[in-house]
């Protein structure tokens, strides 16, 4: 059926997968993502999303907040 977003967990995940679904204009929100690296893979990937289950982490791995 028609789907709007991919969640692939983060050891499924891969950067011609992203590639891929944005191809078809959808959306790719990975989970779960808890280190700086793997946060900082993901962004560079392009991904929509991020599921993580150490925010603190994540806003320092995206430069956001501080």
């Amino acid at each position: 059926g028609e789907y709007q977003a991919l969640h692939p967990y983060i050891s499924n995940a891969s950067r011609e997968q992203v590639q891929r679904v944005h191809r078809i204009k959808r959306r790719v929100h990975v989970w779960t993502a808890n280190t700086p690296d793997e946060i900082t893979r993901l962004k560079e990937w392009g991904v929509d999303g991020i599921f993580t289950d150490d925010p603190a982490t994540a806003v320092r791995a995206l430069g956001r907040g501080g």
